[in-house]
């Protein structure tokens, strides 16, 4: 079966997340646990981080790597991401979608190496 990129961003099951890594030359699928799959943010996540090209690159003042990310709501609002943290309302109380969608990044980054 043939998915493509958007298929898999919008249409995974809440028990698995799969997304094709991506990155250059088709290399097989990556069965990816960066957050739960039980999280209802998970498929917003994934979507997000098939964007991952589009993100601005950043550096914390202690030199972590960051992320510029977009609003979904509102393309004029940037969030400022990194596996932790997030400038988002929704991260003041839980991990929000923006960081979730950065552990999927890095995680898929660190198993295409």
């Amino acid at each position: 079966m043939h998915v493509t990129q958007r298929e898999q961003a919008s249409g995974l099951s809440a028990d698995l997340l799969v997304a094709n890594t991506l990155y250059a030359r088709a290399r097989p699928m990556t069965t990816l646990t960066a957050f739960p799959t039980t999280d209802p943010r998970g498929a917003k996540a994934v979507a997000i981080a098939a964007d991952a090209r589009q993100w601005l690159k950043c550096k914390t003042f202690d030199g972590r790597k960051a992320y510029g990310i977009r609003s979904s709501r509102d393309g004029n609002q940037i969030y400022f991401v990194t596996r932790r943290d997030c400038t988002c309302y929704d991260a003041r109380r839980h991990d929000c979608k923006h960081i979730l969608a950065v552990r999927l990044h890095c995680e898929l980054v660190e198993a295409a190496a």
